[in-house]
């Protein structure tokens, strides 16, 4: 017959949850509370949390409060064990025995309210958050801020970030923060919460260089996709350059929903302005051409018969926006050339023609103008001759009644004689000529 050790004992103690025999055996050895359990590396403490035995877990609290912070072999405190089992009066025990326990971590680096929340147990995730401090602890903060908007666990995402404001852009070792997680599992309101926060965040980029968009288009979550794209804080360029943004195999969103075959997704997509339907990825294909390369067989159709319409009517919709072909482009790019050539020399000639008129022109409206101007001097000159003529300076003789004595006729000049004036009238006679 086997011999039975004292470790077996005590396991099946605590997974009895027999409080008697544990009296017994810890007042014949106390120095049981410490014991590790060979190959588990698991304490009396440990045990009870994992068993749910909660009277078992006070009885062991009352010999030793230190016994809140021991380890097993995966640095597990007795804490992290009864978040996975989700048990809120064990943990609320625990948390009298010891404030601090919430900060430790496992081998793997996470707190029991990352367990708490990864294992879904929500009300134990809010009541552990509401223990904790967030400001400082930028580590442990920020693993339980993604794997919470992973969860889309609200109000425990909007307490650590009201704490530490900028948690919302670290990422883990893959490069997704907590907006990539939130998009990739469609967690609309943790989404709401962070682009009010801070609108950039929908920028950030995984080691794959993918936005959160990227993310909820492969997974197809629409209302993330519309919710994206629709930000009040986000400007029409932004929302342009997130929805074109390319990952590094070149690929945008449509190539995603192309690649992933959703459907739903492209349509959506389709209703977004300014989306670029022909964008080629670093394999130079379009969304067009991987829909059309990875056309359903016959056997499929057949049993998707639904979804063939649907996808015709998608094929013709980025048909109709795809672009011209090189050669085309090419043809296009030279007639155009050709035509701006042959403007050009037409306007040349239009310009030279008119140069040309306008010279003829202003040189016969010049001539006119001369002719103008000599026929206005002319008048003028007959007019001072004829005037010259009648009234002489000096005025004229008049009959020999006014008493005039000197040898003189009747309306010649006075001042003047004879023969100068008529050299005056003869001069300006000559100038009319």
């Amino acid at each position: 017959m086997a011999c039975v050790t004292e470790d077996d004992q005590l396991f099946k103690i605590c997974q009895s949850g027999d409080l008697e025999a544990f009296q017994m055996l810890y007042n014949r050895n106390n120095s049981i509370l410490d014991r590790k359990i060979s190959g588990l590396e698991e304490t009396p403490l440990h045990l009870a949390s994992s068993f749910k035995h909660m009277v078992l877990v006070k009885e062991i609290l009352k010999y030793g409060n230190h016994m809140a912070k021991a380890r097993n072999g995966e640095e597990d405190t007795p804490l992290h064990v009864a978040c996975r089992q989700g048990e809120r009066d064990i943990v609320e025990e625990l948390l009298k025995a010891c404030s601090f326990l919430p900060y430790i971590l496992n081998k793997d680096k996470h707190s029991a309210l990352y367990l708490a929340c990864s294992c879904g147990h929500k009300d134990l995730a809010s009541l552990l958050c509401q223990r904790m401090i967030f400001s400082g602890r930028d580590g442990i903060s920020a693993s339980c801020l993604r794997i919470a908007s992973s969860k889309g666990y609200k109000d425990i995402v909007q307490k650590i970030i009201e704490e530490n404001p900028s948690l919302a852009s670290r990422k883990d070792d893959y490069g997704f923060s907590a907006m990539h997680l939130a998009s990739r599992e469609g967690k609309d309101e943790v989404i709401k919460t962070l682009i009010e926060k801070d609108s950039n965040l929908s920028f950030l980029k995984d080691n794959d260089e993918r936005t959160p968009l990227h993310l909820a288009v492969i997974t197809n979550q629409l209302s993330i996709v519309d919710a994206l794209l629709s930000p009040t804080s986000l400007n029409s360029v932004q929302v342009a350059d997130l929805m074109n943004g390319v990952d590094k195999d070149g690929n945008t969103v449509l190539h995603l929903a192309a690649i992933n075959d959703n459907l739903e997704a492209i349509k959506l997509l389709l209703t977004k302005r300014p989306i670029k339907v022909d964008n080629a990825n670093n394999e130079g294909m379009t969304a067009l051409d991987i829909l059309e390369k990875n056309q359903p067989s016959e056997a499929e159709e057949d049993a998707s018969g639904a979804a063939i319409p649907e996808r015709a009517e998608i094929i013709k919709e980025l048909k109709d926006r795809k672009r011209p072909d090189p050669i085309s482009q090419t043809t296009i790019q030279e007639t155009s050339l050709n035509n701006m050539q042959q403007a050009l020399m037409t306007s040349l000639n239009d310009i030279q023609q008119a140069l040309m008129v306008s010279q003829a022109t202003m040189q016969e409206t010049s001539l006119k103008n001369k002719q103008q101007a000599l026929m206005v001097v002319a008048g003028l000159i007959v007019t001072l001759t004829f005037q010259a003529g009648l009234n002489p300076p000096g005025g004229l003789w008049q009959d020999s009644e006014q008493g005039n004595q000197t040898n003189h006729e009747p309306g010649k000049a006075i001042q003047n004689k004879y023969v100068a004036v008529c050299e005056f009238t003869s001069g300006h006679g000559i100038s009319l000529r």
